[in-house]
């Protein structure tokens, strides 16, 4: 499933019917048209969705790169918000495509974090039912978890909060192509929030990779990028072995949403004083809780993952200003809930996870009033 060439690594990705792969490497965004052009055959446009932040830094690199693959680009900058995740912005962009030409031979390059690869990757999964779809994640979150695996949705707000990622599809992209370079300009908080996702990965499948990080927190804070590419590659294994057994969640691609329901309740009800990153890292936290409290795993250590989010400079505390019951509903408007019931991915030991149906509600508000939530 890895392989090497002399400056590439690759993680190959199979589902059925498809086989595609992940590319990491360092100041490979000059080479991106010809990373492009080999897995996309006949393409001759490229409508590339960028995050603004990142436009005018690679902007005209990838232009230009994606012109001496013989590719005619097209960009389109957008904002990296919660809020640009939404049917009026995939419209906006299908409204873009045909004001520039675009037909179904087109590429739609993702040049961002998980809001601009989850919304290109839902514009390319609708438009003119389907146009091919590379992803470029800029941040760290992105490389090791929102570009792998083929889901794309947008968020619908209502009267209660913003319902995440309801309204998608599962549609694989041709490549995904990381240059761990472009992590050296993230902003502090930014970066940080990628490594909540890189924790979860080990809580779910391979507990020596904490370890790992726990003895390279230097080199992983000062952003050595030899130490970023094994952390990407390594982190990113563990998602692209689970989606290649199971692409459509049917089974074990559920256990990737391991503190996911705590993190989307909190990204629901203090939308802008939390990130994803730091919701996941809280989620882990609640989660853990609540699996010792259920006696699921009654040895659990919360401590330990609290002193993990600390030396990551992560939250360890929720938002002050979300609140038990708010929390509560926003549980039960997420996917995996049931006929009234929750189902929460717990741990059950190190780097084993599994689904819950229907844990106990102490429990649930034990994980809760863990991270600090009060009444």
């Amino acid at each position: 499933m890895l392989s090497s060439a002399a400056d590439l690594e690759r993680l190959e990705i199979e589902v059925p019917g498809h086989r595609y792969d992940f590319v990491v490497g360092e100041g490979i965004a000059s080479r991106l048209g010809a990373l492009v052009h080999e897995v996309c055959h006949g393409t001759r446009r490229a409508f590339v969705v960028i995050d603004e932040a990142l436009a005018d830094r690679v902007g005209g690199t990838i232009h230009s790169s994606l012109e001496s693959a013989g590719l005619l680009p097209v960009l389109a900058r957008r904002k990296s918000s919660e809020a640009e995740k939404s049917l009026a912005a995939a419209e906006h962009l299908w409204r873009a495509m045909l004001t520039a030409g675009m037909d179904r031979t087109t590429v739609i390059v993702a040049v961002g974090g998980g809001v601009i690869g989850d919304l290109a990757a839902f514009v390319a999964a609708t438009f003119m039912r389907g146009v091919d779809c590379v992803q470029v994640p800029s941040t760290l979150l992105a490389m090791v978890d929102a570009s792998i695996g083929g889901k794309s949705a947008v968020n619908v707000a209502t009267p209660n909060g913003l319902v995440k990622n309801v309204v998608g599809v599962i549609r694989q992209p041709r490549r995904v192509i990381c240059d761990v370079n472009l992590l050296a300009g993230l902003p502090d908080r930014v970066f940080r929030a990628g490594l909540a996702e890189c924790l979860k990965h080990a809580m779910i499948a391979d507990p020596e990779l904490a370890d790992w990080m726990d003895r390279r927190r230097d080199a992983i804070e000062g952003r050595d990028a030899g130490t970023l590419r094994t952390l990407v590659v390594r982190s990113a294994k563990v998602k692209a072995t689970i989606v290649s057994r199971d692409e459509r969640e049917l089974g074990e691609r559920t256990l990737l949403n391991l503190g996911h329901t705590f993190a989307h309740a909190l990204e629901a009800v203090a939308t802008e004083a939390i990130s994803h990153g730091e919701a996941v890292g809280l989620g882990l936290l609640a989660a853990t809780e609540t699996s010792r409290v259920a006696a699921i795993w009654p040895e659990a250590d919360p401590a330990k993952i609290e002193a993990r989010l600390k030396s990551m400079h992560l939250p360890v505390e929720a938002p002050q200003r979300a609140r038990l019951e708010p929390l509560l509903h926003a549980m039960g408007l997420d996917k995996k809930h049931r006929s009234g019931r929750w189902r929460l991915v717990l741990p059950v030991g190190p780097g084993q996870c599994r689904v819950v149906d229907d844990p106990p509600r102490e429990a649930v508000i034990a994980g809760w009033r863990r991270i600090g939530v009060k009444h």
